[in-house]
């Protein structure tokens, strides 16, 4: 017998549920009834009807749009590379994507395999239950002219139904999304379960408190859907509800993980796995270290700039381009917020809706790293989000005195409908015939050459190279699913913070450090030789970034080379940056601590560190490809592979090109030769040449030759060798690099010298116009200096050389009109060129030929042996042309160079006189 309490609690039930229904379908009424009664009444009445057209519709335009391929962020291909190797190997399926969607994923494929066709299907099957669920759960709770103008939007839309063949995880967990708000609806919104007592209610409990485990071990997110639905108990101070729901949910948790833990010995969840990555600055780059507070709310202001004023308006159909609009992130802000807040006591189903979806997309915001900017993270709240502000719309219609503006809420569901339509519609006509060639046998039609090199790269390694060695790709899964071949995966170049490098150096073996810009020793040609010598001693480069308040579009940046020497080599080093006027630091402690005070985020990159990882693992080649950043030919490419073997191939150039497919956007194989490692190992490498290879023989036999010509004690400039070189009656005088001046002496060489009219004109200007040869020869008196380096040109980098004249002000008029008759471009005043350098950040460098001819004539040096010794036994490696770059300035000053000797034709060298006694002979002063 019911007591007085259970009857008032019954009667409170029944007047919640009458408050929440959304219209009396009845054919007596007593009053009229207002726009949305009518059309309430008529959608419900036709509600069969129209679940129908929008499940057709989903059908049609999933099957329109299809897309055979795995898309090109490789999260998919990711997925089905964990469900074969859990169906396979039993491995387990989670780590940083939640394992719940790969499980279900490998039961198909262990009875089709790899199909891509068939388990993208899968997908669209998900989709369609998500509909049903949606519709199912929904027709009875939220009025009829808000539901199905929903289905219907999202039924056409491609933003959304993309996914529907993909194998992504959005689908299926839209699905069970929509299970969960379908057990809430019927089991938790009006009725209060738990006040029947634990006994009669523990079954609804462990099942809500299953589906949200499920949600959380389908996507990491998931997991947090547990707190919109504690709060909304809360709200309503269902205490007991807070506490069932949060212990079902727990004691599903504890379970799997005893279960993980037994079976795969795994003791992270994907959430962990994930979510220590999620507090990093930079989630590729640890080194940059841990978000702080500000970081956060930085990241919550970017990310709602991107999802809100970006994505969600393009999910809309109001944006075409992908356009970041601040102003429409707070509009939406402030539409999402005061629908809330209106609709909170209206419809405890829409407040569910409200609050389930800002929480989450305020977890979203939170935690995600805004470099992601993918529109699969939020599109699964979409429908929700048009269903509250819809929602919102439609109460506040229903005031008396607005009832006439109802008719509105309609045309703005149709405004929706036209513009998703014209998404829709031509999307689905340019995917027709894509599709058509894909089932054909063609699959990887419709992909841009970046991406069809390299899978057709992907696809020639899996075949021809040896099984036990491992290929590196930066999208692994994606050349699983092509090849069925397990690939290396390259997602970030590994780094190690700037405290430890200094805290590494301190306990190094080689007392000695030496940090120099890396622009300033390679590839700068006059410290080739000097590179060379000491590129086994580099330790370390220590790199920054900061924001550059002058041009947003481009960072500030800087790499050092850090070497650790001996007490002798560190003394020659030193010697020889100082000859070549170099700036070098010892003390890379100060180094750090005065760049983290100027703001530079630090990372450093040790190449040992990279290539022990690659060799422990036995990965022994390397696929390149040219991947477009952005999908746009000509906005950069992903260059993570090419970062990490830059830092290996700096200190150990043993990198060999095995293929190359494609002439655009190509694909290219290298092999790492760890056999060749040991020829870079030495102090000098080419004392490990073969002396009897042509440019190492050919160089020695000239010592020989002049050994018997000349004096004992001889100097003749040239490459040092090392041990190479035999002991002859000649010294070398070792040329380790070509000295320069710094700009400021070259202005202030300028501003004290007789002829005060400077000017600059390109070299190849001049040299190669033969109608103007003379004067260049009668011009030769005349030159200051060359400024030779990188320099922007129509948009390009440019290796660019400039002559630097100086002419009297009585002929410079004579001058200026010489070279507008011969259509020669000159700048005027040659201190404006080097202004334009210092803005542009140019590496460029000032050769001073009267300098280097006063440096060798003073260290009564008079023979040069010009060779073409190579940096590796290679016949196509790099020549080392110190020398050469040596003497070119002073000899296009001075033409006083005489060759006297040749030994070999090919790799041949050559040995030069310079002979002073001609300078006057060979210059005409102007």
């Amino acid at each position: 017998m019911k007591n007085k309490t259970d009857i008032k609690n019954n009667k409170q039930t029944d007047l919640k549920k009458e408050a929440n229904k959304p219209f009396q379908n009845k054919k007596s009424i007593a009053k009229s009834r207002d726009f949305f009664e009518i059309l309430d009444s008529f959608l419900f009445n036709k509600r069969t009807i129209f679940f129908i057209v929008s499940l057709i519709l989903m059908l049609f335009v999933s099957v329109a749009i299809f897309d055979v391929k795995v898309s090109e962020g490789g999260d998919d291909s990711a997925y089905i590379v964990r469900a074969f190797n859990f169906i396979e190997n039993f491995d387990f399926p989670g780590g940083f994507q939640g394992p719940m969607y790969p499980i279900i994923l490998s039961l198909f494929v262990k009875i089709l395999g790899i199909n891509l066709p068939l388990l993208k299907a899968l997908s669209a099957v998900f989709m369609l239950i998500f509909l049903v669920v949606f519709y199912r759960s929904s027709i009875s709770k939220i009025p009829a002219s808000l539901l199905f103008p929903v289905m219907i939007l999202i039924s056409v839309n491609i933003h959304l139904l993309y996914f529907s063949s993909q194998t992504y995880s959005e689908a299926f967990f839209m699905m069970i999304q929509a299970i969960v708000f379908a057990i809430m609806y019927k089991n938790f919104i009006n009725e209060e379960p738990e006040k029947e007592g634990l006994k009669n209610c523990y079954k609804k409990f462990l099942i809500l408190g299953f589906v949200i485990f499920i949600t959380g071990i389908t996507k990491n997110i998931g997991t947090l859907i547990l707190i919109p639905i504690l709060l909304f108990f809360a709200l309503d101070k269902r205490w007991k509800a807070v506490g069932f729901t949060f212990v079902a949910t727990a004691a599903f948790n504890i379970f799997y993980e005893i279960i993980k833990r037994i079976l795969w010995s795994h003791k992270s969840s994907a959430l962990q796995s994930q979510g220590s990555g999620l507090f990093y600055k930079d989630y590729y780059n640890p080194s940059k270290g841990y978000e702080d507070f500000w970081g956060f709310i930085e990241r919550f202001i970017d990310n709602s700039n991107l999802y809100f004023s970006k994505h969600l308006f393009v999910f809309l159909g109001f944006k075409s381009m992908n356009v970041i609009t601040p102003v429409l992130t707070i509009i939406t802000y402030i539409v999402l917020i005061a629908a809330f807040i209106y609709i909170f006591r209206k419809n405890k189903f829409i407040r569910f809706i409200g609050i389930y979806t800002g929480l989450m997309f305020a977890f979203t915001f939170i935690s995600i790293q805004k470099q992601w900017d993918q529109a699969r993270l939020v599109i699964v709240y979409y429908p929700y989000v048009l269903l509250l502000v819809f929602s919102s719309i439609y109460y506040f219609l229903k005031k008396e005195k607005l009832r006439k503006f109802q008719p509105l809420l309609l045309l703005f569901m149709i405004i929706i409908l036209v513009t998703t339509l014209a998404t829709t519609i031509p999307f689905s006509k340019a995917k027709k015939d894509i599709l058509r060639k894909n089932l054909s046998g063609n699959i990887l039609f419709g992909l841009t050459p970046d991406w069809v090199n390299f899978i057709k790269m992907s696809q020639w390694a899996a075949v021809n190279i040896d099984q036990k060695y491992l290929i590196a790709s930066r999208k692994p899964d994606i050349s699983f699913v092509y090849t069925g071949r397990k690939f290396y995966p390259v997602f970030k170049v590994p780094s190690i913070s700037a405290d430890q490098l200094v805290s590494d150096l301190s306990k190094d073996s080689l007392p000695h450090s030496i940090a120099v810009k890396l622009e300033d020793v390679f590839p700068n040609p006059q410290f080739s030789v000097f590179f060379n010598n000491y590129r086994r001693n580099i330790s370390a480069f220590l790199t920054g970034s900061k924001d550059n308040d002058k041009n947003p579009l481009k960072k500030e940046t800087f790499t050092y080379v850090v070497f650790s020497l001996k007490e002798k080599n560190n003394a020659d080093a030193l010697k020889s940056l100082e000859a070549g006027k170099l700036t070098y630091f010892t003390d890379i402690s100060s180094v750090v601590e005065q760049k983290k005070k100027e703001k530079f985020t630090l990372v450093v990159y040790d190449p040992d560190l990279i290539l022990n990882q690659l060799k422990k693992e036995y990965v022994k080649y390397f696929i390149m490809p040219k991947i477009r950043r952005t999908g746009v030919k000509g906005q950069g490419i992903i260059d993570t592979m090419d970062r990490l073997l830059y830092y290996i191939e700096l200190k150990y150039p043993i990198f060999k090109e095995i293929k190359k497919i494609g002439a655009d956007e190509d694909s290219r194989l290298l092999e790492i030769q760890y056999e060749k490692m040991s020829d870079y190992y030495s102090t000098n490498t080419l004392q490990q040449r073969n002396p009897d290879s042509p440019d190492i023989k050919n160089y020695i036999d000239i010592f020989k030759w002049a050994s018997q010509k000349f004096p004992k004690n001889t100097l003749i400039g040239g490459i040092d060798i090392g041990n190479l070189l035999p002991q002859t009656g000649c010294k070398l005088y070792p040329v380790m690099n070509v000295p320069v001046i710094s700009q400021e002496d070259l202005i202030k060489k300028l501003k004290e010298d007789t002829m005060p009219i400077s000017v600059a004109i390109l070299l190849n200007d001049l040299i190669n116009n033969k109608k103007i040869g003379q004067l260049f020869n009668q011009l030769r008196a005349n030159i200051k200096a060359f400024i030779a380096g990188p320099r922007y040109v129509n948009g390009a980098m440019t290796n660019v050389t400039y002559i630097i004249y100086a002419f009297p002000k009585n002929t410079s008029q004579g001058m200026f009109n010489i070279f507008a008759e011969n259509k020669i471009n000159y700048i005027q005043d040659a201190t404006k060129l080097l202004d334009d350098l210092k803005k542009e950040n140019s590496r460029a460098f000032v050769y001073d030929p009267d300098m280097m001819l006063r440096k060798i004539k003073k260290d009564n040096v008079r023979y040069f042996v010009l060779a073409n010794i190579r940096l590796d036994p290679s016949k196509h490696g790099k020549i080392i042309d110190t020398v050469n770059y040596f003497l070119y300035f002073t000899e296009l000053k001075y033409p006083i160079m005489k060759v006297i000797h040749q030994t070999g034709k090919e790799e041949n060298a050559r040995l030069l006189e310079v002979q002073y006694e001609n300078i006057n002979k060979k210059i005409i002063q102007l």
